[in-house]
């Protein structure tokens, strides 16, 4: 009996297992088409439970929860960069996705007890019963908007700013507060599985079956625990994770800031029971580096070379107590290149140019083909304005790595600023050949091919950074100017709508927008956008002219697109909208006097204290070029 018994625990906790991959693919698909791309690099597009399983934590303490009480807690994880999500909504929709995605597999696995195929003389149809039971208890466990489940994930976004900082520091402790509830508040337990059971049953799914089940798991449960935490205890002693990839940019980890105090918790727990090793040492140097704390991560990548140091190594006697600081990466001989490369971008984030430079020399002498030393290496020579050497740096990390899309993209980056026009945009295709959902690599192409004289292909470039990267203003923007200039006016208002759905308080656009409309034969709604940007100016009038961020927002606009509006504005009736829009014009163009003449003009009509803030703007500017 208790055979069966077992065999009925690993059953449910594997099957527990499959259905949690569900959960995050859920997320990480979602995630994926609203803008963190990352997820495919990370591997989370798969339903492989290897990529998201963690045996501690994602076996262990499940099995710890279930045989305390059936919760089915905490699960595997997907970490999401939300800053690569096109909009608070997207956020809301991935955290949605997982529970969505545990609801439809409640809804799959209760098809079989729907359909009367179910019966309980056989253990397996137990066994999903519970599975089932669990995946309804997932459903409203991650609905719950307690900081940490998906359910306050969904608001989070929605919430005031302060709000959000508050619980991201304390939302860790989420899962006590709900196993608070359940162990403190029986009225919140009874209500809450007394949900489970209705819906389950709603559903078809035998309780009573589940039931059998979960008594079964009970009882063997305890052997399971004991078997699976001295399975993780000999993996975490056995496994070796690899170190510092040669093919990734950063060492800095992308898991929660959670996450990251907390792992940084149990590094200095084992330290303070002197249980460091070099490649602890390095893996805290990494955690510290992900929270900015370079300082503090320099000093631990130094303890990880000391540790590591050859001599050390030999002379210690392996049978010492001490002998945990023996060399154990003998199956990674590029341990301590990697070491020098975190140490290495430490130093860049600290802006000690001289000694990042030294340290990624000191990886490349260790590791010739570390593809991203060569990169970061270059950016330091390209700051020192040395151009021919970071060139050959970057030539370089791609005589490693010909799909290195940085490598490409800095060294198309120099040649473009050397006037090197062909070669730049040949890097620049080259970046995209590569990786292609980065919207800053069409931005470059686009900007290389405006530079030649190709503005129809570099509409195609700024249309594809624009739908990767739909909250950048600037891309709207440069999209509309181009559209402009080949005579698609209808598109350019089209593009500049885009960009001020992003901000509609952005002056460049505003201005943009409303003397394309004029050409259009709108004014009375390019007078609106006139009128916006003079309630703009009117906000500006307690600070001086040149802190004025709608001024500074105005002078980056191109002049062979300003040059295009003034035959227009100079034909146009008289107007204090209309006389601004032009003096601004005539500012952008370097011609401040003709600018002040507008101005006083205008204010003989109508006197605003605008035009007198532009007046003041406009001597300014004379002022500057004549001395």
């Amino acid at each position: 009996m208790w055979m069966r018994g077992l065999i009925v625990a690993i059953a449910v906790l594997l099957g527990w297992v499959a259905t949690v991959c569900f959960h995050e693919f859920g997320h990480a698909i979602v995630a994926y088409y609203g803008g963190d791309t990352t997820v495919k690099e990370k591997g989370y597009l798969t339903l492989n439970p290897l990529k998201y399983t963690d045996i501690g934590y994602s076996l262990v303490l499940p099995v710890i929860f279930l045989i305390m009480g059936g919760i089915a807690l905490p699960g595997a994880a997907v970490y999401i960069n939300t800053k690569l999500l096109r909009n608070r909504a997207w956020q809301s929709a991935v955290s949605a996705a997982g529970p969505l995605a545990t609801g439809l597999v409640a809804i799959a696995l209760a098809i079989p007890f729907q359909l009367g195929w179910a019966t309980p003389d056989f253990w397996g149809w137990n066994a999903l019963a519970l599975i089932a039971t669990f995946q309804v208890a997932g459903f409203f466990f991650n609905l719950l908007p307690i900081p940490s489940f998906d359910g306050f994930g969904i608001l989070e976004p929605w919430l005031p700013q302060t709000v959000q900082q508050t619980t991201q520091r304390w939302g860790r402790y989420g899962y006590l507060v709900l196993l608070g509830l359940f162990w403190t508040v029986p009225a919140f337990s009874q209500g809450f599985w007394g949900l489970v059971s209705h819906v389950s049953e709603g559903l078809g799914i035998s309780q009573a079956m589940m039931s059998v089940a979960y008594r079964e798991f009970a009882e063997s449960g305890k052997l399971l625990f004991v078997a699976l935490l001295i399975g993780a205890v000999l993996y975490r002693r056995l496994a070796q994770k690899p170190q510092g990839k040669a093919d990734q940019d950063s060492l800095f980890p992308s898991s929660e800031p959670q996450e990251q105090e907390a792992t940084l918790a149990r590094y200095d727990l084992l330290i303070a029971a002197q249980q460091f090793t070099p490649d602890l040492w390095f893996q805290r140097g990494q955690i510290l580096s992900s929270m900015g704390k370079f300082e503090a991560a320099i000093a631990s990548y130094d303890k990880a070379l000391e540790s590591y140091d050859p001599l050390i190594r030999h002379s210690q006697n392996p049978n010492s107590q001490n002998s945990n600081l023996q060399n154990p990466h003998s199956q990674n001989p590029n341990f301590e290149a990697e070491v020098w490369y975190g140490r290495a971008i430490a130093q860049h984030q600290l802006e000690r140019y001289p000694e990042a430079l030294a340290d990624y020399s000191q990886t490349l002498s260790l590791m010739p083909n570390h593809s991203y030393a060569w990169v970061h290496k270059a950016k330091l020579l390209e700051q020192q304005q040395n151009h021919k050497a970071a060139i050959n740096a970057y030539d370089q990390s791609l005589k490693v790595h010909p799909a290195n899309a940085l490598g490409w993209q800095g060294r198309g980056k120099i040649l473009r600023q050397l006037g090197q026009h062909e070669e730049a945009l040949h890097s620049f295709n080259q970046a995209l050949k590569y990786e292609r959902s980065r919207a800053d690599l069409w931005i470059d192409q686009a900007e290389m091919l405006e530079i030649m004289g190709q503005p129809q292909r570099a509409i195609f470039s700024y249309r594809n950074a624009s739908r990767l990267d739909p909250e950048n203003i600037a891309v709207w923007r440069s999209q509309g100017n181009l559209l402009l200039q080949v005579g698609r006016t209808k598109d350019a208002v089209r593009s500049y709508d885009a960009a001020l759905r992003q901000n509609p308080q952005d002056s460049a656009t505003l201005l943009l927008r409303g003397l394309t409309r004029f050409i259009l034969n709108r004014k009375p709604l390019a007078l609106q956008d006139f009128a916006t940007l003079q309630s703009l100016l009117r906000e500006d009038l307690t600070q001086p002219p040149q802190q004025s961020e709608t001024l500074r927002n105005l002078l980056p606009l191109k002049p062979i697109i300003v040059q295009k509006f003034m035959p227009m504005l100079e034909e146009s009736s008289a107007s204090v909208e209309m006389a601004i829009a032009q003096g601004l014009l005539l500012s952008i163009l370097q011609r401040p006097k003709d600018a002040l003449r507008i101005y006083r003009q205008a204010a003989v009509q109508t006197p605003l204290p605008e035009l007198n803030y532009l007046e003041t703007w406009a001597l300014s500017q004379i002022n500057k070029s004549q001395s």
